[in-house]
């Protein structure tokens, strides 16, 4: 019996002791809260006192100003002696670099006898280029093809002509070979062209092959070795002997 009672008891002390805890957690979370709102009161109490004394400043400020207006006056005189000084130094620059500049001395005619204006130069010339460069004419044909061979002939040809006086401009100093290249034609070969447009040595047969004059002679040269001068007439033949028919040895 004695140990039930005992037990009861126990329980009983338990069950006080935890609403002591519960009331002492509230108990603390009321304080908290107490000082929250002591600290907030404080916080608005001290910004009302700065707010009170700016507005006491204001009216003092305005009032000191309104207490002086002779300084105000004074002040604002200075400011404009001090943005009317630089313009009157510039206008004074100016008076004095006009009276400084001398007249132009006249003589006995009432002519000005100042020095005489420059005359300008007239602008230069381009360069003439045109003295750097020579043209002459350049032709093509296989005729003695054509009379010997109408149907191979007509393949690259109209009755053995293939080009006919074709102006070609170059370079003073240039050889016949440049005025290939300056053609557009097309060729084949260095010192000697092998094909011209087409028909090439032996295309004719054993001993066909080009050759070349310049203003009517055949040089008997290679085409790097003559040099051309301006209205020079370049003819390229193509011949079916070895060139014997001009005169000329392949």
């Amino acid at each position: 019996m004695r140990q039930k009672n005992r037990s009861i008891t126990v329980r009983i002390l338990a069950v006080i002791t935890a609403l002591l805890l519960v009331f002492a957690g509230f108990a603390a979370c009321g304080k908290k809260a107490d000082d929250a709102k002591q600290d907030t009161l404080k916080t608005e109490a001290a910004e009302q006192d700065i707010d009170s004394a700016e507005g006491d400043a204001e009216p003092a400020a305005a009032e000191d100003d309104a207490a002086d207006p002779a300084a105000a006056t004074d002040a604002a005189a200075q400011d404009a002696t001090a943005s009317e000084e630089p313009a009157k130094a510039a206008t004074d620059g100016k008076t004095s670099a006009k009276t400084a500049t001398p007249a132009p001395a006249s003589d006995s005619s009432g002519k000005s006898s100042g020095s005489t204006p420059p005359v300008e130069k007239p602008a230069a010339k381009p360069a003439d280029t045109s003295s750097d460069t020579v043209t002459v004419t350049l032709s093509v044909d296989c005729k003695l093809l054509y009379d010997d061979d109408p149907d191979l002939a007509s393949l690259v040809s109209t009755k053995g002509a293939m080009l006919s006086g074709k102006s070609v401009k170059v370079k003073k100093g240039a050889t016949v070979l440049d005025v290939l290249k300056a053609s557009g034609i097309n060729y084949a070969g260095s010192a000697y062209i092998k094909s011209l447009m087409g028909l090439s040595e032996k295309d004719g047969g054993p001993k066909s092959g080009w050759c070349y004059s310049v203003n009517g002679k055949f040089p008997n040269l290679g085409v790097t070795k003559v040099t051309v001068e301006n209205g020079d007439k370049i003819a390229f033949r193509y011949s079916m002997n070895n060139g014997l028919e001009f005169g000329v040895t392949l």
